[in-house]
C-alpha cells in the first residue's frame, strides 16, 4: 500500500483541490485505462462531497445542479456553513472547465459513515472523473472505505482530507485519510 501526501500548502482545501483536479487531468490508473482516455476527451467532473454548494456562487454554469444532490435526510444540497462552497470554489479556480457535482453528507447534524459512502456511491453513479472528499474525523470509517475502493475499482480518483491539524496522523489518525487503500491521495 502507498500513500502520498502533499504537505507543506497553506490551506488544506487548496492542496485538495489542486491535486484533485491534476489528478483528473493526468491520472492513468492501471486497470481504468478505457475510462481514463474516455474521460480526457472531456473535462473532468469532480464531486466536492462537503457541507454542500451555495448554488448562488458564480461558477460560471459549471455547477451541475441536477447531479448535485444531498445525502443528509431532509436538506437540500445547499451549504450549511460555507465549508463545501469554498472547496468547490477552489476546484473552479484551479480547472475552471471542470464539471462540479455538490454532495451534501455534513449537515446541520454534522455526518456519518453511512452518509460518506453514499456521498462517494452518488459521485460514482454520477461519473465523477475526482471524488474530493473535503472532510475528516477521528473515527474510523469502514463504510466509506468500502465506497472508496468501489470508487477506485471504477477508475475513479478519490481525494480525502486527513485534518488541518498538522498532527502526525500516525498518532492521531484522521479518517477517512487513515483508512487503507491501494492508493490514496491524502493532504493535510
Amino acid at each position: 500500500m502507498s500513500r502520498r501526501t502533499i504537505a507543506g500548502i497553506a490551506t488544506v482545501g487548496a492542496a485538495i483541490a489542486t491535486a484533485a483536479v491534476a489528478a483528473a487531468c493526468a491520472s492513468d490508473r492501471a486497470g481504468a485505462a478505457d475510462l481514463t482516455r474516455a474521460r480526457a476527451e472531456r473535462p473532468p467532473t469532480v464531486a466536492v462531497v462537503d457541507t454542500g454548494v451555495d448554488t448562488r456562487s458564480s461558477f460560471d454554469g459549471m455547477l451541475d445542479q441536477q447531479a448535485s444532490r444531498s445525502v443528509v435526510p431532509g436538506e437540500s444540497p445547499a451549504d450549511v456553513d460555507g465549508h463545501g462552497t469554498a472547496m468547490a470554489s477552489v476546484v473552479h479556480a484551479n480547472a475552471p472547465t471542470a464539471r462540479i457535482v455538490a454532495v451534501k453528507a455534513s449537515g446541520l447534524d454534522g455526518t456519518s459513515d453511512g452518509r460518506l459512502a453514499a456521498a462517494v456511491d452518488h459521485a460514482v453513479d454520477v461519473d465523477a472523473s475526482v471524488i474530493l472528499i473535503a472532510m475528516a474525523g477521528a473515527e474510523p470509517l469502514p463504510a466509506t472505505q468500502d465506497a472508496i475502493d468501489r470508487a477506485g475499482r471504477a477508475g475513479v480518483f478519490v481525494v480525502v482530507a486527513a485534518g488541518n491539524d498538522g498532527v502526525d496522523l500516525g498518532v492521531h489518525p484522521s479518517y477517512p485519510a487513515a483508512n487503507r487503500w491501494a492508493d490514496p491521495l491524502a493532504a493535510g
